[in-house]
């Protein structure tokens, strides 16, 4: 009797066993294809902060681009998890679309100063990738990493504080002509609340970088 309850005890555990590995198989699998997208979705963005690059240094095409940025945006929305990067892409899309109802004699003026935030993303996703299993990690990669990692926070700190500021906020010309051209209340705070919301979020990601990299003197 008791052999007959420990064959039946093993037979169960076998089971249980084999499911489990099932499981951890297909949690694999998910998890590497997971990857795969991210990496696709990182080179996407890549290129596209690149070509917003190109588009400011070179002020032609500039509305497109923001189209563009505008619709990977909308893409994103179905991948993105993270609460801040929901409230950058609506930031951003509630700028691009006010821009395209409204026809001004500064209209590529603004749209290259939203765009220049996108300037940085091209050192942070280079990190990203950088970071990933695509590459043997070697002291060039290690040094590529940390030369990579001041671009980034000269450029963001730059274009998405300074620059942002400056040029586009305390800009009067701009602000009087949101204050003319907004048709009612909705376009109006449509406006402000993207230029204002996506630079109270920069400063939110200005300090959560600022701290990382304290603390990452203080290790050394």
């Amino acid at each position: 009797m008791y052999n007959i309850i420990s064959i039946i005890s093993q037979i169960f555990t076998n089971i249980k066993n084999f499911i489990v590995n099932q499981i951890n198989k297909e949690s694999n699998a998910r998890s590497i294809e997971n990857n795969k997208l991210n990496i696709y979705l990182q080179f996407i963005y890549l290129a596209i902060a690149i070509a917003s690059a190109l588009c400011v240094y070179n002020d032609f095409y500039l509305v497109n681009c923001s189209n563009i940025v505008g619709f990977f945006c909308i893409v994103d929305f179905c991948y993105i998890k993270k609460k801040d990067m929901i409230a950058h892409h609506i930031f951003v899309l509630l700028m691009i679309h006010y821009m395209n109802n409204h026809n001004t004699y500064k209209k590529d003026y603004i749209v290259k100063q939203i765009l220049s935030t996108e300037i940085s993303s091209i050192f942070l996703l280079n990190n990203s990738l950088l970071s990933n299993n695509l590459f043997i990690k070697n002291r060039f990669i290690n040094f590529i990493k940390i030369f990579n990692g001041i671009l980034f926070i000269t450029v963001f700190f730059y274009y998405r504080i300074y620059n942002y500021y400056y040029y586009l906020l305390l800009d009067n010309d701009i602000n009087n002509i949101f204050y003319i051209q907004s048709k009612n209340l909705f376009e109006f705070y449509e406006i402000y609340f993207g230029m204002y919301g996506l630079f109270i979020l920069n400063i939110y990601w200005s300090i959560l970088i600022s701290l990382k990299y304290v603390k990452l003197l203080q290790k050394c």
